[in-house]
């Protein structure tokens, strides 16, 4: 299936580690550049595993990200 870049239209949050591998920068940055409302955050220091790694930084992306569009916000 493929998506148009007009088929997504919710918030949409992509997180990624700079030393990824498995899912390297340059293609999240490619999927966030095709999606209007994309908002993408690299951490410096991660790997794939940007939850675990970067742990309190996370959180406290997704919790912002989350609160931010929240509904009735």
């Amino acid at each position: 299936m493929r998506l148009s870049r007009h088929s997504i239209s919710s918030a949409d949050h992509h997180r990624v580690g700079r030393h990824d591998s498995i899912s390297p920068p340059r293609a999240s940055r490619a999927i966030a550049r095709g999606i209007p409302s994309a908002q993408l955050i690299e951490f410096d220091e991660a790997g794939h595993l940007v939850f675990s790694e970067e742990r309190e930084t996370s959180l406290e992306v997704v919790t912002g990200f989350l609160t931010a569009h929240a509904s009735g916000a």
